[in-house]
């Protein structure tokens, strides 16, 4: 798990059934003792990868850009 902006994010890779990956980024609550889930942004189901770690990569840029998108006072 890594942080952007204060939030603990994390890059998750998918497997998919042509022996590839999907990605999906997790972005977690900052302000809590406790980890929170508060976004989950799943990779377009066209969109896959050959290496697991590029699948990982990707998903923390979801996460990444869904933090960037957010209005001022949030983030």
């Amino acid at each position: 798990m890594t942080r952007y902006k204060g939030y603990p994010i994390y890059g998750i890779a998918v497997p998919t059934i042509e022996h590839s990956w999907s990605s999906r980024g997790l972005v977690f609550d900052r302000d809590q003792n406790q980890t929170i889930e508060i976004q989950r942004i799943e990779c377009s189901a066209e969109l896959t990868f050959k290496r697991k770690q590029l699948a990982e990569d990707h998903g923390l840029t979801l996460c990444r850009s869904w933090i960037d998108e957010q209005p001022a006072e949030r983030v």
